[in-house]
């Protein structure tokens, strides 16, 4: 038996383009794949090799930045910039699952979009107040 296709899910869905995230979020990474027939594999039965990466010169890397449990819970742990980032916070994401002699890998690529490194700057410069998403919505017609 194949492992088959695999899909990487961060917080339940399978990121195509940004994840809305901050510094101060946490990620929950797990697998949703199929054999070659199209049924479920029983987890148990799989090994698995997460390892992450950063992708910008601040974003240091997520901690824990690897594992071999079906489910990997990790967190972004930037670089203080008390005065600003300069770039959003950016991630990669690799799980390989293996069976027997067959093996399955999938790569995702987390980066802030302009909304959250907004956001993420009122973290890093310790304001007492974070603003939601919505908050940065234009109310208006341009």
């Amino acid at each position: 038996m194949e492992v088959g296709r695999i899909f990487i899910r961060v917080n339940g869905y399978i990121p195509y383009t940004t994840l809305s995230f901050l510094s101060i979020d946490q990620f929950t990474c797990d697998i949703l794949f199929r054999d070659e027939n199209g049924k479920s594999v029983e987890t148990e039965e799989l090994n698995f090799n997460w390892s992450t990466d950063t992708l910008t010169y601040t974003s240091r890397e997520l901690s824990p930045n690897c594992g071999t449990d079906p489910v990997l819970v990790t967190s972004p742990n930037p670089y203080p910039a008390p005065y600003t980032r300069g770039v959003p916070l950016s991630y990669m994401i690799a799980c390989e699952v293996t069976y027997e002699e067959s093996a399955e890998s999938d790569t995702v690529y987390l980066t802030q979009d302009q909304t959250d490194q907004l956001r993420q700057e009122y973290i890093d410069t310790q304001k007492m107040l974070l603003p939601n998403r919505a908050d940065f919505r234009l109310n208006g017609s341009t």
